[in-house]
Protein backbone atom coordinates (compact mmCIF):
# COMPACT_ATOMS: atom_id res chain seq x y z
CA UNK A 1 0.00 0.00 0.00
CA UNK A 2 1.61 3.24 -1.17
CA UNK A 3 2.17 6.30 0.99
CA UNK A 4 1.22 9.85 0.05
CA UNK A 5 4.87 10.67 -0.67
CA UNK A 6 5.24 7.72 -3.05
CA UNK A 7 2.15 8.80 -4.98
CA UNK A 8 3.52 12.33 -5.36
CA UNK A 9 6.92 11.05 -6.43
CA UNK A 10 5.24 9.12 -9.25
CA UNK A 11 3.15 12.16 -10.19
CA UNK A 12 6.22 14.35 -10.50
CA UNK A 13 8.49 11.84 -12.19
CA UNK A 14 6.11 10.26 -14.71
CA UNK A 15 3.54 12.92 -15.57
CA UNK A 16 5.30 16.22 -14.80
CA UNK A 17 8.82 15.38 -16.05
CA UNK A 18 10.35 16.47 -12.75
CA UNK A 19 12.17 13.39 -11.46
CA UNK A 20 14.58 15.37 -9.23
CA UNK A 21 11.54 17.11 -7.68
CA UNK A 22 12.98 20.58 -8.34
CA UNK A 23 9.58 22.22 -8.72
CA UNK A 24 7.02 19.62 -7.74
CA UNK A 25 8.03 18.86 -4.18
CA UNK A 26 5.84 17.04 -1.66
CA UNK A 27 4.84 20.36 -0.14
CA UNK A 28 3.68 21.65 -3.53
CA UNK A 29 1.84 18.48 -4.54
CA UNK A 30 0.19 17.50 -1.24
CA UNK A 31 -2.84 19.83 -1.62
CA UNK A 32 -3.42 18.43 -5.12
CA UNK A 33 -3.17 14.86 -3.81
CA UNK A 34 -5.79 15.68 -1.17
CA UNK A 35 -8.07 17.01 -3.91
CA UNK A 36 -7.47 13.90 -6.02
CA UNK A 37 -8.24 11.66 -3.03
CA UNK A 38 -11.54 13.47 -2.45
CA UNK A 39 -12.35 12.92 -6.13
CA UNK A 40 -11.69 9.22 -5.59
CA UNK A 41 -13.93 9.05 -2.52
CA UNK A 42 -16.75 10.67 -4.50
CA UNK A 43 -16.43 8.16 -7.32
CA UNK A 44 -16.33 5.24 -4.88
CA UNK A 45 -19.42 6.58 -3.13
CA UNK A 46 -21.28 6.70 -6.45
CA UNK A 47 -20.56 2.98 -6.86
CA UNK A 48 -21.37 2.22 -3.20
CA UNK A 49 -17.89 0.81 -2.60
CA UNK A 50 -16.44 3.58 -0.44
CA UNK A 51 -16.90 1.79 2.86
CA UNK A 52 -14.94 -1.08 4.36
CA UNK A 53 -15.57 -3.32 7.35
CA UNK A 54 -13.97 -2.65 10.72
CA UNK A 55 -14.23 -3.78 14.34
CA UNK A 56 -13.58 -1.28 17.10
CA UNK A 57 -11.37 -1.75 20.09
CA UNK A 58 -13.32 -2.37 23.28
CA UNK A 59 -15.44 0.69 24.10
CA UNK A 60 -16.27 1.31 27.76
CA UNK A 61 -19.80 2.61 28.29
CA UNK A 62 -20.34 4.20 31.72
CA UNK A 63 -23.33 3.23 33.84
CA UNK A 64 -26.63 4.97 32.98
CA UNK A 65 -25.25 6.42 29.70
CA UNK A 66 -27.72 6.05 26.82
CA UNK A 67 -25.69 7.34 23.87
CA UNK A 68 -22.25 6.87 22.34
CA UNK A 69 -21.90 10.57 21.57
CA UNK A 70 -23.21 12.13 24.80
CA UNK A 71 -21.43 12.80 27.08
CA UNK A 72 -18.26 12.67 24.99
CA UNK A 73 -17.98 11.01 21.60
CA UNK A 74 -17.11 7.31 21.97
CA UNK A 75 -17.58 6.50 18.28
CA UNK A 76 -14.44 5.66 16.24
CA UNK A 77 -13.17 8.61 14.19
CA UNK A 78 -13.64 6.72 10.90
CA UNK A 79 -17.14 5.47 11.78
CA UNK A 80 -19.80 5.60 9.06
CA UNK A 81 -22.59 3.21 10.03
CA UNK A 82 -22.99 0.31 12.51
CA UNK A 83 -23.44 -3.33 11.54
CA UNK A 84 -23.76 -5.08 14.89
CA UNK A 85 -22.79 -4.59 18.55
CA UNK A 86 -21.77 -7.03 21.28
CA UNK A 87 -21.43 -6.39 25.02
CA UNK A 88 -19.94 -7.79 28.22
CA UNK A 89 -19.16 -6.65 31.75
CA UNK A 90 -16.43 -4.01 31.79
CA UNK A 91 -13.02 -5.37 32.72
CA UNK A 92 -14.12 -8.99 32.51
CA UNK A 93 -12.84 -11.78 30.28
CA UNK A 94 -16.37 -12.97 29.52
CA UNK A 95 -17.38 -13.70 25.97
CA UNK A 96 -19.19 -10.85 24.28
CA UNK A 97 -22.91 -11.40 23.75
CA UNK A 98 -24.86 -9.88 20.85
CA UNK A 99 -27.10 -6.89 21.42
CA UNK A 100 -30.39 -6.62 19.54
CA UNK A 101 -30.97 -3.80 17.08
CA UNK A 102 -34.29 -1.94 17.37
CA UNK A 103 -36.01 0.56 15.09
CA UNK A 104 -36.70 3.01 17.92
CA UNK A 105 -35.64 3.63 21.51
CA UNK A 106 -37.20 1.17 23.94
CA UNK A 107 -39.11 2.52 26.93
CA UNK A 108 -37.92 -0.06 29.46
CA UNK A 109 -36.26 -0.12 32.85
CA UNK A 110 -32.49 -0.24 32.95
CA UNK A 111 -30.81 -3.46 34.02
CA UNK A 112 -27.19 -4.49 34.41
CA UNK A 113 -27.00 -5.05 30.61
CA UNK A 114 -27.47 -2.67 27.68
CA UNK A 115 -29.39 -5.30 25.64
CA UNK A 116 -30.66 -3.12 22.75
CA UNK A 117 -29.33 -0.47 20.37
CA UNK A 118 -30.60 1.79 17.59
CA UNK A 119 -28.84 4.03 15.10
CA UNK A 120 -30.49 7.43 14.71
CA UNK A 121 -29.27 11.01 14.16
CA UNK A 122 -25.72 9.71 13.50
CA UNK A 123 -25.65 8.31 17.02
CA UNK A 124 -25.90 4.86 18.61
CA UNK A 125 -28.43 4.91 21.42
CA UNK A 126 -29.50 2.29 23.95
CA UNK A 127 -31.58 2.06 27.16
CA UNK A 128 -28.47 2.33 29.32
CA UNK A 129 -27.29 -0.08 31.99
CA UNK A 130 -26.95 0.14 35.75
CA UNK A 131 -23.37 -1.17 35.48
CA UNK A 132 -20.32 -0.22 33.41
CA UNK A 133 -20.37 -2.16 30.14
CA UNK A 134 -17.84 -2.91 27.44
CA UNK A 135 -18.93 -3.17 23.82
CA UNK A 136 -17.46 -4.22 20.50
CA UNK A 137 -18.74 -2.19 17.58
CA UNK A 138 -18.75 -3.81 14.14
CA UNK A 139 -19.13 -1.05 11.58
CA UNK A 140 -18.50 0.34 8.13
CA UNK A 141 -15.65 2.81 8.08
CA UNK A 142 -14.85 5.60 5.71
CA UNK A 143 -11.48 6.30 4.15
CA UNK A 144 -9.56 9.30 5.42
CA UNK A 145 -7.82 11.87 3.26
CA UNK A 146 -4.01 11.70 3.71
CA UNK A 147 -2.68 14.56 5.82
CA UNK A 148 1.06 13.87 6.18
CA UNK A 149 3.63 12.59 3.69
CA UNK A 150 3.85 9.18 5.36
CA UNK A 151 0.09 8.56 5.57
CA UNK A 152 -0.88 5.35 3.76
CA UNK A 153 -3.48 5.75 1.03
CA UNK A 154 -5.67 3.04 2.55
CA UNK A 155 -6.48 1.33 -0.74
CA UNK A 156 -4.45 -0.78 -3.13
CA UNK A 157 -4.35 -0.43 -6.92
CA UNK A 158 -5.38 3.24 -6.91
CA UNK A 159 -1.83 4.60 -7.25
CA UNK A 160 -2.08 5.11 -11.02
CA UNK A 161 -5.25 7.15 -10.71
CA UNK A 162 -4.09 9.25 -7.77
CA UNK A 163 -0.69 10.06 -9.26
CA UNK A 164 -2.22 11.07 -12.60
CA UNK A 165 -5.06 13.07 -11.04
CA UNK A 166 -2.62 14.83 -8.73
CA UNK A 167 -0.32 15.64 -11.65
CA UNK A 168 -3.26 16.86 -13.72
CA UNK A 169 -4.19 19.43 -11.09
CA UNK A 170 -0.56 20.53 -10.81
CA UNK A 171 -0.24 20.91 -14.58
CA UNK A 172 -3.39 23.00 -14.70
CA UNK A 173 -2.79 25.29 -11.75
CA UNK A 174 1.03 25.39 -11.43
CA UNK A 175 2.15 25.04 -15.04
CA UNK A 176 -1.01 26.81 -16.28
CA UNK A 177 -1.20 24.33 -19.16
CA UNK A 178 -4.73 23.20 -19.92
CA UNK A 179 -3.54 21.04 -22.80
CA UNK A 180 -1.10 19.08 -20.66
CA UNK A 181 -3.59 18.87 -17.81
CA UNK A 182 -6.28 17.37 -20.05
CA UNK A 183 -3.82 14.80 -21.38
CA UNK A 184 -2.86 13.75 -17.85
CA UNK A 185 -6.50 13.74 -16.71
CA UNK A 186 -7.14 11.32 -19.57
CA UNK A 187 -4.67 8.85 -18.03
CA UNK A 188 -6.35 9.37 -14.66
CA UNK A 189 -9.81 8.71 -16.11
CA UNK A 190 -8.71 5.43 -17.68
CA UNK A 191 -7.00 4.29 -14.47
CA UNK A 192 -10.12 5.12 -12.46
CA UNK A 193 -12.41 3.28 -14.87
CA UNK A 194 -10.18 0.20 -14.72
CA UNK A 195 -10.15 0.27 -10.92
CA UNK A 196 -13.92 0.75 -10.60
CA UNK A 197 -14.62 -2.02 -13.12
CA UNK A 198 -12.56 -4.47 -11.06
CA UNK A 199 -14.23 -3.40 -7.80
CA UNK A 200 -17.78 -3.58 -9.14
CA UNK A 201 -17.08 -6.96 -10.72
CA UNK A 202 -15.80 -8.20 -7.36
CA UNK A 203 -18.96 -7.04 -5.60
CA UNK A 204 -21.15 -8.74 -8.23
CA UNK A 205 -19.20 -11.96 -7.80
CA UNK A 206 -19.72 -11.86 -4.02
CA UNK A 207 -23.46 -11.44 -4.50
CA UNK A 208 -23.76 -14.16 -7.15
CA UNK A 209 -21.68 -16.86 -5.50
CA UNK A 210 -24.05 -17.03 -2.54
CA UNK A 211 -26.75 -18.57 -4.77
CA UNK A 212 -26.11 -21.98 -6.24
CA UNK A 213 -27.73 -22.30 -9.64
CA UNK A 214 -29.72 -25.44 -10.39
CA UNK A 215 -31.17 -26.08 -13.81
CA UNK A 216 -34.89 -26.86 -14.16
CA UNK A 217 -33.98 -30.45 -14.98
CA UNK A 218 -31.90 -30.88 -11.82
CA UNK A 219 -34.57 -29.27 -9.64
CA UNK A 220 -37.22 -31.60 -11.03
CA UNK A 221 -34.99 -34.63 -10.61
CA UNK A 222 -34.85 -34.13 -6.82
CA UNK A 223 -38.60 -33.97 -6.30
Amino acid sequence: MASASEIMQEAAGIFLNDTPRTLFTDVILLPFLKRAFKDLLLELDKKNISQTKEVSAAITVPALVVSLTTPGNLLPTNFITPVKIEERSSGSSDLYTPMEEKDWETNILQTERLRYWIFREDDIKFPGATTIRQILLYYQKGLTVPVTLTDPIGLVNVESYLSAQTAGYAAKFILQSDTRAETIFGFASKALNDYLTIQVRGLQFQDNRRHRYLSKFRRRSHR
